[in-house]
């Protein structure tokens, strides 16, 4: 068996909430704002994060200082619930 990543697994997962019957999508609204909150996470947060890394690796720390603040905006000016420990 081929070992899957946790960012196939994501999409994985999205493409399987997608593919619910309308009947299963009857959720609550604070489950639906939770769900939403975690693909947002995914790819706003995770992508910065990675962003950030790789922009450290290539020595550019000016891009990588653009990008921590970015990151700093979406993190706390919009308050992820996930991001906060």
């Amino acid at each position: 068996m081929t070992k899957i990543s946790e960012e196939q697994q994501q999409h994985i997962l999205i493409d399987d909430e997608i593919e619910k019957s309308p009947e299963s999508l009857d959720l609550s609204a604070s489950e639906k704002k939770l769900k939403l909150k975690k693909i947002y996470h995914f790819f706003v947060i995770e992508a910065l994060k990675k962003r950030i890394e790789l922009s450290k690796l290539l020595s550019q720390e000016k891009k990588a200082k653009e990008d921590e603040l970015t990151m700093i905006r979406y993190g706390k000016k919009f308050k992820c619930s996930i991001c906060q420990k």
